[in-house]
């Protein structure tokens, strides 16, 4: 028995997002935030949180509200981040500013000025690449430096900016209104520049929100890395205060954004500040019943009924579970043998080691180079096959794309799912998952020396 077409084949994450309530909640506050915008009326914060177990469908949910959000809205306004590939607070702060200035053209005056601020004070030099590459990004940066040779942190910057005729009357007038901040950004010491650096992110975005027409949407994935109580690094409940701080986090600080959050744990800021209560709107998402998960396991091609239960019982209904179940039916299938559970294994842990493990060898070899990697393109991966897997079909590449343990947002750059990674990567060989590393870093390190980003 041949195994049909997998794209014909359905998907449990698939159902499951399809369910409307969870998409319900957004689209309600949407319009809710879109015509407070149209009349002039200030939004009340808003933070929607989707929580449950790991595999659950919380990332497909946030994907397929993002597909909604290109359906339904011209231009729609959004960016995402995911704690999974870095829980760094600068890093994050850094790339939600280029999302946002690469994708609407907005600017940054503020967080510029103060990361260069930050940067010099720590003694970086000037002409490090990464510093260099920041300052070309930014059109303030750049006048400033054309203007003075003197530092944003040396001498009076409010001086030196009024000084400049390169800057565009709105940064201009941005400034003017942020005398405060300019001063502080001057005279502050770094580890007190660094923890008002998400309120200078935030004072930009809204100066650029005041422009817009529709809300903001800031989708936050993967939530429980952030706020990881198993690290021996700092306190867990201050992991991130930089998003939730009353005064001058990042949330509270910008106007007319919906805040969409997915993570296994319900947020207990409300616990910590009472005020966060009425801000809150978290959702738990459970998993399939089994009335549903028998319902897409027949229409995936599993007929029989003790196996089917038997499934049930393994996956407690969790949609990538499930999607891996139906995964390893037909590899077994196009094999020439009849599925057990015993195949499957005993836990969640052996299902995805045994899916792994009895993959051809080309396959297998391939899908722990894909665990090594926080995501990849194309580019990258054809790059990463001809160095270390150069025999490899181009099928089997093109294959690894269906798994269902593969994500892609826009069919340019793809991840695994991180319950996977976490598990392949643990079998994986650490001296090959070094030569993979080495060879990422030497790729990016290339894309940015070369100019193409």
């Amino acid at each position: 028995m041949k195994r049909s077409d997998k794209n014909k084949l359905p998907q449990a994450n698939k159902l499951f997002t399809d369910r409307e309530e969870p998409k319900k909640v957004f689209w309600n506050t949407y319009q809710i935030f879109k015509e407070n915008i149209r009349n002039s009326q200030e939004n009340e914060i808003k933070v929607i949180t989707y929580y449950g177990i790991g595999g659950i469908g919380k990332s497909s949910l946030l994907k397929q509200i993002r597909r909604e959000l290109h359906e339904s809205i011209e231009k729609p306004l959004y960016i995402s981040i995911d704690f999974a590939e870095n829980t760094d607070m600068l890093s994050i702060l850094i790339k939600m500013r280029n999302l946002l200035q690469n994708a609407y053209g907005f600017n940054f005056p503020m967080f510029d000025l103060a990361y260069y601020s930050y940067m010099e004070k720590q003694g970086y030099q000037v002409k490090k690449e990464e510093i260099q590459s920041f300052v070309s990004s930014s059109p303030i940066l750049e006048s400033i430096l054309e203007f003075s040779s003197v530092l944003p942190g040396v001498g009076s910057l409010i001086a030196i900016l009024k000084g400049i005729d390169g800057l565009s009357a709105v940064i201009r007038n941005n400034l003017d209104n942020r005398k405060r901040e300019l001063n502080e950004i001057k005279n502050d010491e770094p580890d007190i520049l660094i923890k008002n650096m998400p309120y200078y992110l935030a004072c930009d975005i809204e100066n650029n929100l005041d422009r817009q027409d529709e809300p903001l949407i800031i989708f936050l994935d993967t939530y429980e890395s952030l706020v990881n109580e198993l690290t021996s690094i700092g306190n867990p409940m201050d992991k991130d205060l930089w998003l939730r701080d009353e005064k001058r986090g990042l949330i509270v600080n910008i106007p007319n954004t919906i805040w969409i959050i997915a993570g296994r744990d319900k947020l207990k800021w409300e616990q910590i500040n009472p005020d966060w209560e009425g801000s809150l709107d978290q959702h738990l998402l459970g998993s399939l019943s089994e009335r549903d998960a028998e319902t897409f396991l027949h229409e995936a091609g599993i007929s029989d009924q003790t196996l089917i239960k038997e499934i049930y019982q393994l996956t407690g209904g969790v949609p990538l579970y499930l999607d891996i179940c139906v995964d390893r039916y037909y590899s077994i299938v196009e094999k020439g043998n009849t599925p057990s559970i015993e195949d499957m294994g005993s836990n969640t842990y052996e299902l995805i080691s045994r899916f792994v493990k009895y993959m051809d060898d080309s396959k297998k070899a391939l899908v722990y180079i894909l665990s090594c990697l926080e995501d990849w393109t194309d580019d990258l991966l054809n790059g990463l096959v001809q160095k270390f897997l150069p025999a490899l079909p181009f099928t089997t590449i093109a294959n690894i794309k269906n798994f269902s343990f593969v994500m892609t947002e826009n069919d340019k750059t793809y991840k695994m799912h991180q319950l996977v990674r976490n598990i392949v990567y643990s079998d994986c060989d650490k001296d090959v998952a070094s030569k993979i590393n080495s060879y990422v870093k030497d790729y990016y390190y290339k894309i940015l020396t070369d100019g193409f980003i």
